[in-house]
């Protein structure tokens, strides 16, 4: 439901793509974080299993996973969750960036918002498998 917390206390919105959640999360990286997840489908999850998190490219966010590869990997055991990068709609940039007037974000603060993000979001500290 529209404004309900999420798991690690961010904000949670419903997604009807094929089931899974929107959520917000807060990162010590100063973002804002987006991301989808969905869990491994009753009776097929495996505790051998890493999560799976996707990552978009250009001109997309978390969304585009979640249609189709996501329940894929979701009926397959996997637990899975998709982010939203820094400068996009979903994750836009810090207040302080925007306020400097950036409009730019570099590669090393992709990669920080995503480590922070399995740091913060992932169970149990695990290692995901990344697709992008």
């Amino acid at each position: 439901a529209a404004g309900s917390a999420g798991p690690r206390g961010g904000a949670r919105w419903a997604c009807s793509a094929a089931g899974a959640e929107k959520a917000s999360v807060e990162l010590g990286t100063g973002v804002s974080m987006e991301y989808f997840s969905l869990p491994a489908a009753a009776g097929s999850a495996s505790a051998a299993k890493p999560p799976v998190l996707f990552v978009h490219g250009s001109f997309h966010s978390g969304w585009c996973w979640a249609e189709h590869f996501m329940p894929y990997f979701s009926q397959r055991g996997f637990d899975t969750f998709s982010v939203s990068l820094r400068g996009t709609n979903g994750t836009p940039l810090p207040a302080a960036d925007a306020a400097a007037g950036v409009n730019k974000v570099q590669l090393d603060e992709h990669t920080a918002d995503i480590g922070a993000f399995i740091d913060k979001v992932l169970p149990g500290g695990s290692k995901p498998a990344l697709i992008g």
